[in-house]
């Protein structure tokens, strides 16, 4: 509660400023309410600072990308160094900031995969020559060789992990218990772990073979099951390519939602849908690889993973 005395100071320092009459009244209610405008803002990204924090991918993909065209083209004697391990000892090392990773620095810490052996050996004539070769040393003795502390070994191994299969997965057992006015945007019967069938992060391109981020989660579903809006908002796109074929991007508040790989559509650009209405019919179509819902989310611009809402 604020003190009387501080009221009646605030009152006093307003009178002298604004003047007693109707202009300055109207102009005192102007800076109140720009005031409690700019608490209302703060306090909604305060609100949504945690997410933001907690749902960035670890790197773009054109910084994970640099791992794994480095290390390819690195390995000596035809060695080939697991670019996982070199992205995940990175990340250990410098706390998940791959904001400063470079060819040469990725190049000098993939070094350390690599050890070189020196043996005498004679030749047919009887001189004696050094032989040279390359052996790949284990994920564990690079980390001990680099110094590496416990905490920075577990969380290695929780990068490489999250590398490795494909993104970030749900747990055995998992079902979807959505939060904070969010709805599972198919039939609840496909909210299981078992129904995700790519989840969001770091991959192998299923179709390219490559390393890709893969920006939402696919969900297994028959083709032609119901979408659901998963918030009320507005249909702001629909279109098709060949990327994600047939697709619908809601715009609900700071949230931008995108639904693809669809066989048909139930509304038009512009609509203003409410949760739970049926916007569109899962599908095939696109760059897929079977029927399924690809659904992402970005939140203020940026992707996140959006099981991290249910």
């Amino acid at each position: 509660m604020i003190p009387g005395w501080a009221i009646r100071v605030g009152r006093a320092v307003a009178k002298g400023l604004l003047g007693s009459g109707e202009d300055g009244r109207n102009i005192l209610k102007a800076v109140v309410f720009i005031i409690l405008g700019m608490i209302a803002l703060f306090v909604a990204l305060i609100t949504a600072f945690p997410t933001v924090l907690l749902y960035l991918p670890l790197a773009d993909e054109d910084r994970l990308g640099m791992f794994y065209d480095v290390v390819r083209d690195y390995g000596k004697d035809k060695i080939e160094i697991p670019w996982e391990e070199v992205a995940a000892v990175w990340g250990a090392l410098y706390d998940q900031d791959y904001s400063r990773v470079s060819r040469a620095g990725i190049e000098e810490l993939a070094g350390h995969w690599v050890e070189r052996q020196e043996e005498k050996v004679k030749d047919e004539q009887g001189k004696t020559h050094t032989k040279v070769t390359y052996i790949l040393r284990g994920f564990d003795d690079v980390m001990d060789d680099l110094g590496m502390t416990d905490g920075q070994k577990e969380q290695a191994g929780r990068l490489l992990m999250g590398l490795k299969s494909g993104g970030i997965t749900v747990r055995d057992g998992w079902t979807a218990s959505p939060a904070g006015g969010w709805l599972w945007p198919v039939p609840a019967e496909y909210s299981v772990a078992s129904r995700i069938t790519c989840p969001y992060g770091y991959r192998m391109d299923p179709i390219d073979h490559t390393p890709s981020f893969h920006h939402g989660v696919d969900i297994g579903v028959p083709e032609g099951t119901a979408v659901y809006a998963v918030r009320k908002g507005t249909i702001r796109n629909i279109s098709e390519d060949r990327i994600y074929g047939i697709n619908i991007t809601l715009q609900s508040g700071m949230y931008i939602i995108r639904y693809a790989h669809l066989s048909g559509v139930l509304v038009n650009e512009g609509d203003a849908v409410k949760k739970g209405e049926i916007i569109a019919r899962s599908g095939n179509t696109g760059r897929s690889t079977g029927p399924h819902l690809h659904f992402e989310v970005k939140f203020m611009g940026k992707y996140v993973n959006p099981l991290n809402f249910y």
